[in-house]
């Protein structure tokens, strides 16, 4: 495989993998591998944090780190002194959760779908900075102009209280349970109209959306 082959998911890259032959991995996103072809660059790189760790940490590992970014911001169409590493998606959720500009009082709007450990930092956040959160219950099967349309009459049921703003809808690109592509670049449009922060958690978008410009 070169670096502009595309190939096609499913057993036919099976073998680009170390997995066992009778093992089925049904959860490759939570407990995957990495593919053989990257196990020698991956071997590369802890060899030199190993001959020289002083070297490595504090000069040439930024080198390849600027160099990873800059590809992943080709990928995503993104500028890349606006991407950030982190171990995984709940690390950035919770760092940028917790770094919000929210007073007490402040609303956060959410969904029933929202993975469980981003429920549960949504949650931390109420408690800990005394906001009130505005859960909105999607029963699927909806189409997605039924979900803009109840996220609509939400926010302006809670404008209607005058008890405090909506200030941030947390809000998935796709939703572990159920499966569901949630229409959120319409949603992230629709409360931006209403001065509303979006954070969207995008673990699975890249490869299940491809590469798209939006």
């Amino acid at each position: 495989m070169n670096n502009t082959t595309v190939p096609e998911l499913g057993r036919n890259i099976r073998s680009q993998f170390l997995f066992e032959p009778d093992y089925i991995s049904l959860n490759h996103g939570s407990y995957g591998s990495i593919p053989k072809m990257l196990l020698p660059v991956l071997h590369d790189l802890r060899m030199k944090s190993e001959v020289n760790p002083d070297r490595w940490l504090r000069r040439e590992m930024f080198t390849e780190i600027d160099k990873n970014r800059n590809t992943i911001a080709n990928l995503v169409h993104a500028d890349p002194q606006e991407l950030v590493f982190v171990f995984n998606a709940m690390t950035g959720i919770n760092t940028v959760a917790r770094s919000l500009p929210l007073e007490a009082g402040d609303k956060i709007l959410y969904f029933n779908t929202a993975y469980n450990s981003v429920e549960s930092t949504i949650k931390f956040v109420k408690n800990y900075d005394k906001i009130k959160l505005v859960k909105i219950d999607l029963a699927y099967p909806m189409s997605d102009i039924e979900v803009l349309d109840l996220i609509e009459e939400t926010i302006e049921k809670e404008n209607q209280k005058n008890d405090g703003a909506i200030k941030v809808c947390f809000m998935d690109a796709i939703s572990s349970v159920p499966a569901v592509l949630f229409p959120f670049e319409s949603a992230i449009q629709l409360v931006r109209k209403h001065n509303i922060l979006s954070m969207v958690d995008g673990a699975h978008a890249i490869g299940k959306l491809g590469n798209t410009n939006k």
